[in-house]
Parts: C-alpha cells; structure tokens; sequence
C-alpha cells in the first residue's frame, strides 16, 4: 500500500524468512533487523517515529512489560497506534504449554497472560491510552494450532498442508467459543500515545 515497514526480531532466521517473503512479494518498503525489544530506551532513537506499531505475541516473553510498552511508545508519534496481543489469562493450556514458563527471559513465556483489566493497567502505566480490546483464537483456533503443534514434530510441511483445511472452519470461531464456555487464547489490544 506503499508505506514503509521495518519489522525488527532477535531471531536471524525469522529475519531471513520475513526479507525472502518480502522479496517474493515485491515489497521494497519492508526493511528487518535484528534487534533486541528490550534495548529501545538505549538507542531507539535511530528508528525514528511510526504511525502504528505491532506487538504481537511478545509482551509474554519479557519481564519488563511497562519498559517495553514505554520504548515502543517513544518510538510512535503522537496519535499513533499500537497494536498488541498476547496470550488471555484463562486460556486453556496449550500443546506442553504448561511446563513452557520461565522466571527468566530464554524466550519461553514469562507470565501466563492478562487479563483485560491487567492489560489496561500496563498499557496506562507505559503512557498509552487503551482504546480497544478483543479476544480471540477460539475453540476451534486452539485445536488446529494443538494439532500444528503435534505434527510439525513428524514435519513441518506435512503439519502445515493438513491443517490448512482448518483455517477455514475458525470462520465459525467466535460462535462456536462463546456457546461452549471455554476461554479464548489470546486478547488483543489498540493503545494510542496522547497528543
């Protein structure tokens, strides 16, 4: 849509991966580094300012989720959104999920989710003003995904080619979840840096 994008991970083969998808889909504006979240206070400067951020699935992995929030939303000019999600603090456990916590930073979840009241409270404590929360990855989400999990053991093309089908039954997600009773896996949150 010609806007600049810098995607940023501390991961080299995820950053390799993204700049081939990028390459493939002709996309000349999406610029990836490799780059530690946790360091934005440090020199995050260099980054310059964003109109939208996007924090997905990584405020679990880090202890310091306020000074995370923070360095990001020094990184958003102001009016500028984030968006963030992470896991929902009554998910039902995922494939081995249980044993994945750590009290230490080595990329296994730090905390098990939040809540939309704790979420808020974080958003509010970094300087964002929340302005919209969701959940999702229902029921049927969370089979498919156990499933994924289960098979990328055996090989990852073979997981991804049977449960591809999957992908369009979790249309019915919201529905199906919500009839059921069982708790959604992830919330998702817009947040805006005041003016």
């Amino acid at each position: 849509m010609g806007d600049e994008v810098l995607g940023l991970s501390d991961t080299t083969e995820d950053l390799r991966r993204a700049r081939a998808r990028a390459a493939n889909l002709e996309l000349p504006r999406a610029a990836f580094e490799e780059y530690d979240l946790r360091r934005l206070d440090d020199d995050g400067e260099r980054f310059g300012e964003f109109d939208a951020i996007f924090c997905l699935e990584v405020i679990e992995h880090v202890l310091d989720d306020v000074g995370l929030l923070r360095g990001l939303s020094a990184r958003l000019r102001p009016g500028g959104l984030i968006y963030l999600s992470t896991p929902s603090h009554d998910h039902r456990p995922l494939f081995g999920e249980e044993a994945h916590l750590s009290g230490v930073e080595d990329g296994r979840h730090v905390r098990w989710g939040y809540s939309e009241e704790q979420l808020a409270g974080v958003l509010t404590d970094a300087g964002l003003e929340p302005v919209e929360f969701a959940r999702f990855g229902g029921y049927l989400t969370q089979r498919a995904c156990g499933a994924l999990w289960r098979l990328q053991r055996v090989s990852l093309p073979l997981a991804w080619g049977l449960t591809l089908p999957l992908r369009a039954v979790t249309l019915f997600d919201w529905a199906f979840t919500k009839r059921s009773g069982i708790p959604f896996m992830s919330l998702g949150a817009v947040a805006r840096k005041p003016r």
